[in-house]
């Protein structure tokens, strides 16, 4: 029987577990010892030790649990220390720089557009049931009846200070902030993540985990070709002011202005 080997997201979720097992087991040994220690004070003494320390792992576990952001406060609240949720091992390849603070399942969804059934020029109707199999009545001619339908692949979902990504056997995605234009939130479902014309759905129940700490990610800024242009033309008429009064202070040659002026302006 292949042994299940827990992972740890960080080491707060570490002592959270191991203080919470080691409670629990005290908890329960000074039960038995009280049930059989009856009118003895010396195990009734070792019992209530017991206890105390049970109480004292057991705070120990929620304090950490706490910290560890994988679980809300008594608002219902995730903390907002983002380094409080960061992954030491994700698993999955990091760039320089790059941190991860979120690693849950969750499901790539997608819809299509499919022939669903037929239906006849007369009275009868088609429907497909199963792959391969349909149910038929009535009918001459017919025509193709279509409809959306869904399809789900389970995958694993990871958000970092870089990028979001889903790896799933199909339409899974890796996006650079950078080049997210928006996520929509279904507090029910998940999120629709937008990028470069098209959109990505994952279905997760954290939600509120996922957008709490999305929302303590620094977001870069986006730069539409509009003010990348204005921002070379400002660039470039700077660099041509510049050059223009190295020449006419005899700085550089005319000859050595005109060959940097159609480098500047690609000539």
């Amino acid at each position: 029987m292949r042994k299940r080997v827990r992972s740890f997201n960080s080491w707060q979720e570490v002592w959270a577990f191991k203080s919470g097992r080691y409670g629990v087991g005290l908890l329960a040994a000074s039960a038995v010892l009280l049930v059989l220690g009856k009118g003895d004070w010396v195990m009734a003494i070792c019992a209530s030790l017991c206890a105390l320390v049970a109480l004292v792992l057991l705070l120990i576990a929620l304090s950490k649990a706490k910290k560890s952001g994988q679980y809300p406060n008594r608002t219902g609240e995730y903390s907002d220390n983002l380094e409080s949720h960061l992954i030491v091992n994700p698993g999955i390849r990091l760039y320089d720089g790059e941190e991860c603070y979120y690693k849950g399942e969750a499901q790539a969804y997608h819809e299509k557009n499919v022939v669903i059934g037929r239906k006849s020029s007369g009275a009868g109707v088609s429907y497909r049931v199963a792959k391969g199999l349909s149910v038929h009545g009535g009918g001459g001619g017919s025509e193709n009846i279509r409809g959306q339908v869904g399809e789900k692949y389970d995958g694993i979902f990871y958000l970092t200070n870089k990028r979001v990504i889903l790896n799933a056997m199909k339409y899974g995605f890796d996006i650079p902030l950078e080049k997210l234009d928006s996520a929509n939130v279904d507090p029910k479902t998940g999120f629709v993540f937008f990028s470069e014309g098209k959109s990505y759905t994952v279905l997760t129940k954290e939600v509120d985990k996922i957008s709490s700490i999305m929302s303590l990610i620094e977001m870069p800024d986006k730069k539409t070709p509009e003010s990348q242009k204005q921002q070379s033309g400002r660039s470039y008429t700077a660099e041509l002011r510049e050059l223009k009064s190295l020449l006419d202070d005899g700085a550089i040659t005319e000859e050595e202005y005109n060959a940097k002026k159609a480098q500047l302006l690609n000539l």
